[in-house]
């Protein structure tokens, strides 16, 4: 049975992991460790807004492997796509 370990980072420094809020992202290490012993199939799924720096993110993503967790995927928000901007008019004669 796939269980899921579920992480989101906010850009204002916040992250929850199963939909309650940590006081940290080091608070993970300890949280995934006991699920992984619960379950060796667990697999965490991190999802930080885009304003998240990448060193956060990796550190998250080290902070799992550590814990034995090597099943990790990246949630995803979909955009919309951009909107092309329009071109200029030729100008008049």
């Amino acid at each position: 049975m796939q269980t899921i370990f579920s992480i989101v980072m906010a850009s204002n420094g916040s992250a929850q992991v199963d939909g309650k809020s940590i006081v940290n992202d080091d608070a993970i290490f300890e949280i995934a460790r006991g699920a992984h012993a619960k379950n060796a199939e667990l697999r965490a799924v991190i999802k930080a807004d885009a304003a998240v720096p990448h060193g956060r993110v990796i550190h998250v993503l080290d902070i799992l492997k550590q814990a034995g967790v090597s099943k990790i995927a990246f949630g995803v928000t979909p955009i919309s796509p951009m909107v092309p901007l329009p071109t200029p008019s030729s100008p008049p004669p």
